[in-house]
């Protein structure tokens, strides 16, 4: 089907230029001829072929993209068509009626307008069942994707373009705003209601991310950030601990009598931003992208209107009553405005909120000194000497006689703000820190309560991507920034499982950066025409790929001058990209290349003075990959080549196995399931293999990371792991065992563990590792759990064995009435190996089941005193995990603590936790390997993980520390 040729395709733009018309026409009668004349010039009138061709191909460029941001192409086609089809008009004129509003006031489309429309008119003709009937829900997103794309698709083009920044409806009420009000004058209410309904939301559609991203609320979900004066230039004062805080107007004289204290100056150049904000200091605040400027700024916009305080950041209610936000971005500015910035918030703020204000309403307020004014993005005003006159317009506003009373707080990308600074002795200047592990986990909690109704559904999902995170370090790192954290959580709860399917999730944040969030920030027309921007994709991965194979350190980013940087790119601009004769033509594009590129988008951020380098590591390793992928495709052969001498360079891994993911979305996974099976034949030829199996491990990674490949291929590395542990020496199982345990769910690794661990003529060592591996293997299905239960409940079988099985059973989170049943009668048979019914106790307050059932039997053993103490106390514990709080729960638990032989029992448990924690294999910890190496991580993160896992996962996996290792 041709594009323009369907009912929806032809009803958008049909309806699309009656709306056109009609608010065209009714702009006529208020306005003299030269007004007429600049709304003929903005709109358009009278090209309605130049129109009609251009979206055109706006719709072929939206359908594409969305195709390309939907999993199921196929389902996807088939909509399209469906709703295309003769038999279905009326809703095809519905939802082009609907879309074309949305093309016009460049909103968000109406998921659930568009389902409604969808419900009961639609038919569909599923050519003999070729693909499952979607959802009208389906329906509805995938054509409010379409509509995303197709309205930055619209602005892409010449004619819609000056639409961008005057949109039909805000240009109508530029003209009617030159006559007399249609509409009585707002009031401060009503203005301080639109601020939170418009600056209040948090709109995630502009993230390169499928599936529902409606808005939520600022303040529900917003980070708390931290700001500390600017690195290098300030000292930062000392924090007031938590038992001292103070009320913030009593914070100013409680740090200079406790600096008094300390023999130190009253305070130092700059101080707490509370304090400055006490002061009435203007304020600005620096960050790299996506750290939450802008993010902060609505934050604070949203309290202020609504009548709230943050001490935290220095927000106060004055007596007069609470301040007026003012919410300006100040690309606007300069592209829009003539004269000052008091001007500009007049029309800005009508604009903005939709409202008819009184005139003068902004600089009376001004005046009186009564505002909140939150300036964004200095840096977004891209050209240099424009950067300069913006600057000049805001110091002339902070230092109007008329207007100093009233707070500023101004921000800025760190990179590019020396073009332009503001003077640090009388602007407080304060830095965006990365977010802290405490502060990410408050994020995910607070964002997966807020978009998932199921609570057993949103529990798992939150553990999940927290234990995902704290297991990744690459990933974690990009999750200290709030944009690249939102990014994430969207991947994890919509097309992703992490940390295995990493590739998806850096593909959305670079796409993100580069297009979508730009997108956001309005590029311009001059931008987007100039010769890099169609190939700057092309330009980073070739940078990439060239900083990673010259890094000096392993693992570490490379930085790289401006110089050097912008010869190289220029280099990449002649060859291999042809895009220019030579270097010197080539050369001031690539000066502008980095300009953007650092300035504006991103991914690679100032280091120092004129040093650059990309934002994150995991930037430069995807992009590296990607480098190879491009240019090697439909040649694997040269893949090959280019990895086979670096297979066990620890700084090229990640690059290999991003590369291998790469070439498993292609062919069916057939390019990646080849390299694998070269890689798995070059072991074969390694000397090296049979005692250290690199190559096998490394396959084992891509098995972890769920490289798509041949089943065979897959059953083959698994095969070779389990034939490590059943044939190899105990030293070298270890990491099989581990390598096996981060095939998460995979069914051919849970039926091997269970063989293993059930089998009477295997070591009991290894039995108790392949119960242990199957807790962190996660697959819980039927099957899984029975085992462990039988193993659990076998009198037979060893007791280290029952011990893991049942912490297994508590990590998988299985809470079905026969596991929940097993444990409990595990738990209080006196029978039953002490170390085991404890165990037991603890795995259900893991398993959270919080019923009658599962408390009353709790309650029972806690309160038996003829059950071992160590379970007891395991019992008590459980409850606390479960979180009732009814009366029965408590007055147990009260009971408990008076109870002196559980009191006694402390030492006891204390001994049995070394015990069951140590094992003969952990108290070889001595021997000289083991020491050197705690000697060498040291307080690193990886050391820390690794002790959390000691602690639970017993002696084969601390083998790996041994000499031989």
């Amino acid at each position: 089907m041709g594009v323009l040729t369907g009912l929806f395709f032809i009803g958008l733009f049909k309806v699309t230029e009656k709306i056109f018309d009609k608010v065209f026409d009714a702009a006529w009668e208020p306005v003299d001829e030269s007004l007429k004349a600049r709304f003929k010039r903005w709109a358009g009138k009278g090209k309605e072929k130049e129109r009609e061709a251009a979206f055109t191909q706006a719709i072929a460029t939206a359908h594409a993209r969305t195709l390309q941001d939907t999993p199921d192409q196929t389902q996807a086609e088939v909509i399209f068509e469906a709703i295309n089809a003769a038999e279905n008009e009326r809703v095809a004129t519905a939802l082009a009626e609907l879309g074309s509003q949305t093309l016009l006031i460049g909103g968000t489309p109406d998921v659930g307008k568009l389902e409604s429309a969808v419900s009961d008119a639609l038919t569909w003709d599923f050519y003999n069942n070729r693909v499952a009937q979607p959802t009208p829900e389906q329906v509805a997103i995938l054509v409010a994707n379409f509509l995303h794309h197709l309205h930055d698709a619209l602005l892409d083009q010449e004619i819609f373009y000056s639409l961008r920044e005057a949109e039909m409806i805000k240009i109508l009420r530029r003209i009617e705003a030159q006559g007399q009000p249609a509409t009585p004058y707002a009031s401060e209410a009503e203005y301080r209601a639109q601020v939170i309904e418009v600056d209040g939301r948090l709109d995630f559609t502009g993230m390169a991310v499928a599936g529902r991203r409606e808005a939520v609320r600022v303040d529900r979900m917003f980070a708390h950030l931290q700001l500390k004066p600017e690195s290098g230039r300030y000292t930062e004062p000392p924090i007031v601990p938590e038992d001292e805080l103070l009320p913030r107007n009593e914070a100013a004289a409680h740090l200079m009598a406790r600096r008094a204290r300390e023999g130190q100056p009253p305070f130092p150049t700059t101080p707490l931003m509370p304090v400055a904000m006490q002061e009435g200091k203007p304020i600005v605040i620096l960050g790299d992208p996506g750290s939450g400027k802008s993010t902060l700024l609505k934050y604070l916009a949203v309290l202020a209107a609504d009548g709230h305080d943050d001490p935290q950041f220095g927000l106060d209610v004055p007596a007069a009553g609470p301040l007026l936000p003012i919410f300006i971005p100040l690309r606007r500015f300069a592209s829009e405005a003539e004269g000052s910035l008091s001007d500009f918030f007049e029309e800005q703020t009508r604009e903005r909120y939709d409202l008819n204000l009184p005139p003068g309403f902004i600089k009376n307020a001004l005046r009186a000194g009564r505002c909140l004014v939150l300036l964004d993005g200095l840096d977004e005003v891209w050209e240099r000497g424009k950067r300069s006159e913006v600057r000049d317009a805001v110091h002339a506003l902070v230092t109007h006689p008329q207007y100093r009373q009233n707070q500023y707080i101004i921000t800025s990308r760190i990179s590019g703000y020396n073009a332009a600074p503001l003077d640090q002795g009388m602007y407080p200047h304060y830095e965006v820190q990365p977010l802290a592990d405490e502060d990410i986990r408050t994020f995910i909690r607070t964002w997966y309560r807020l978009r998932e109704a199921d609570v057993r559904l949103r529990d798992a999902l939150t553990a999940g991507l927290i234990e995902a995170l704290e297991n990744q370090a690459n990933i974690q790192e990009l999750a200290r920034n709030p944009l690249l954290l939102t990014i994430i959580a969207l991947v994890h709860r919509n097309e992703a499982d992490l940390p295995q399917e990493r590739a998806t999730l850096y593909q959305k944040c670079v796409q993100t950066l580069l297009d979508e969030w730009e997108g956001r920030k309005k590029l311009t027309m001059a931008e987007k025409n100039r010769p890099f921007y169609a190939y700057r994709e092309d330009l980073l991965e070739l940078l990439a790929f060239d900083l990673h194979a010259g890094a000096e350190q392993p693992r570490q980013l490379q930085p790289i001058a401006r110089e050097p940087l912008e010869t190289k790119l220029a280099d990449f601009m002649v060859d291999p990209l042809d895009l220019f004769a030579n270097r010197r033509q080539a050369r001031p594009e690539a000066e502008t290349f980095v300009r953007f590129i650092a300035d504006r988008v991103g991914l690679l951020v100032a280091r120092g003075q004129d040093e650059f380098s990309f934002a994150h590591l995991t930037f430069q390793e995807y992009l590296a990959a990607r480098d190879i992928y491009h240019r090697t495709q439909g040649n694997l052969n040269a893949a090959w080549d280019e990895i086979k001498a670096r297979l066990h360079n620890a700084h090229w891994r990640e690059v290999i196995l991003l590369l291998l993911a790469l070439l498993g979305k292609e062919g069916r996974g057939r390019p990646s399931t080849d390299l694998l099976r070269w890689l798995l034949a070059a072991g074969d030829a390694d000397p090296f293999e049979e005692v250290l199996h690199r190559h096998l491990y490394l396959a084992a990674q891509a098995v972890a990371d769920k490289v798509n490949m041949a089943t065979m291929v897959k059953e083959e590395i698994i095969n070779r792991l389990f034939k490590i542990i059943t044939d190899r020496p105990r030293w070298e199982q270890g990491d099989a065992f581990t390598a096996l345990s981060q095939l998460e769910g995979d069914p051919q690794v849970a039926a091997g563990l269970l063989g293993l661990a059930g089998d009477p003529q295997v070591d009991a060592e290894v039995c108790r590792a392949a119960a242990l591996a199957l807790g962190q293997l996660g697959r819980a299905d039927e099957a899984v759990t029975n085992g462990l239960l039988g193993l659990a409940g076998d009198p037979q079988v060893d007791a280290g064995v029952r011990r893991y099985a049942v912490l297994a059973l508590g990590r998988l989170g299985r809470t079905d009435e026969a596991v929940v049943v097993g444990l409990l009668g595990l738990a209080g048979d006196p029978q039953v190996d002490a170390e085991v019914c404890r165990a037991a106790a603890q795995a259900l307050g893991q398993l959270g089941r919080a019923d009658q059932a599962a408390v009353a039997g709790l309650l029972g053993l806690a309160g038996d005193s003829q059950v071992a103490v160590g379970v007891r106390r395991g019992a008590a514990q459980a409850l606390g995990q479960l979180g009732r709080a009814d009366e029965a729960v408590v007055t147990g638990l009260l009971g408990l603590a008076g109870d002196p032989q559980v009191d006694a029992g402390s030492a006891a448990t204390q001994r049995w936790r070394w015990d069951s924690w140590a094992g003969p294999m952990r108290r070889r910890r001595y021997c000289w390997g083991w020491r050197a190496t705690r000697r060498l991580m040291r307080g690193s993160a990886a050391t820390q993980r690794s002790r959390r896992w000691d602690s639970w996962a017993g002696p084969m996996r601390r083998r790996r520390y041994c000499w031989g290792w």
